[in-house]
């Protein structure tokens, strides 16, 4: 009920706006900033390909994940900014110079988030909501040797989606791209083929990758042969079904196709 009354205060409270509009269109380059113990500086390129200009705060975040893969921020002072409040007029460009704040951890890749918030502001006389933008920027201050490890640790089902976990053993992250999925039969045939798209995986994290299949796919398969893709990089595993003797791998039927 709680949940109901705040949705509709929400609802009620955007129809008191004539109209709802995004403001600012941020373009940045480049999408990724690197740091490290010789290069301590960067600089982000704003430009603003709207008609108005845009007022933008910047904020710096460490960036971690937990044993899930989560993403987690948290305020830091090892990076800073400047500016740290600026305007960008209409068709325009700015430049935003981004430093390291000490020597880094020499060990394992720091990891950041650049987070650009735009402070929207109405016109005299307007009634409307603004939905401000927000852009984040991914950051990393590099170990003197970087170390790519990293390798398909797992699959398994839980509920209806087979879990994919990717573990990261070296001291920089890694971007996974996609990883795919797909079901063998016993003379090799396809029986299906899964993807989905992959994120980024920190140093020393295992991320789970969830893909549905469904328990008539599954059946029908011997083997499922899984696949990441990092970069250039691919790692593969196989996961053996053998659906003529185990079951219990498949999904389980839901309550509805039980009862058909």
């Amino acid at each position: 009920m709680r949940n109901f009354v705040g949705a509709l205060s929400l609802f009620v409270f955007i129809l008191s706006f004539a109209s709802i509009s995004v403001a600012g269109s941020i373009t940045v380059n480049p999408t990724k900033l690197y740091l490290s113990g010789r290069n301590k500086t960067d600089v982000l390129k704003l430009k603003n390909d709207g008609d108005e200009k845009v007022t933008l705060q910047v904020e710096g975040m460490k960036w971690s994940q937990d044993e899930e893969g989560k993403d987690n921020y948290e305020p830091t002072g090892d990076i800073v900014f400047f500016p740290k409040i600026f305007t960008i007029e209409e068709v325009k460009e700015t430049l935003m110079r981004v430093g390291m704040n000490g020597a880094g951890n020499v060990a394992k890749e720091g990891s950041y988030r650049v987070f650009l918030q735009e402070i929207p502001v109405s016109k005299p006389g307007e009634s409307q909501l603004l939905l401000a933008l927000r852009i984040s920027v991914p950051l990393f201050i590099k170990p003197p040797k970087e170390v790519k490890e990293w390798a398909v640790e797992k699959a398994e089902f839980s509920g209806d989606a087979l879990v994919v976990k990717i573990r990261n053993t070296g001291n920089s992250h890694i971007s996974i791209g996609r990883i795919k999925v797909r079901g063998l039969d016993a003379s090799g045939g396809q029986v299906f083929q899964r993807e989905v798209p992959g994120w980024y995986v920190l140093p020393g994290v295992v991320r789970a990758f969830g893909i549905k299949i469904s328990r008539q796919d599954c059946l029908n398969s011997d083997v499922f042969m899984v696949s990441a893709e990092e970069g250039r990089s691919v790692k593969e595993m196989k996961l053996d079904v053998n659906t003529t003797l185990n079951t219990t791998l498949c999904p389980a039927e839901t309550e509805r196709a039980a009862q058909e």
